[in-house]
């Protein structure tokens, strides 16, 4: 048999055995992660979810305006800032 077609064998086989070595390695990587991103991904579903409906930001401002009116004049003030630099910063990036 031709020597060149052996090594060409032999290096196919050393290749297919790292690839195996290093899925193994992304896939505990992967799993190790896996808490942490679906807490993310709750997030995510819980601020869609909130975006979809704003009746709940109206109402929970409500909320906080019936309880505690000293208060949530500081907290429009910083809702305001927040939703100012999100708009500024959407429109950079």
């Amino acid at each position: 048999m031709n020597t060149r077609l052996i090594r060409l064998r032999e290096q196919r086989a050393r290749l297919i055995e790292r690839a195996a070595h290093q899925r193994e390695e992304i896939a505990l990587g992967v799993a190790a992660m896996h808490g942490p991103i679906a807490i993310v991904d709750q997030g995510l579903d819980i601020a869609r979810y909130i975006k979809s409906h704003p009746v709940i930001i109206a109402a929970g401002a409500a909320l906080v305006i019936a309880t505690r009116p000293r208060h949530s004049l500081s907290w429009v003030r910083r809702g305001l800032m927040l939703w100012q630099t999100w708009r500024w910063l959407a429109t950079r990036y």
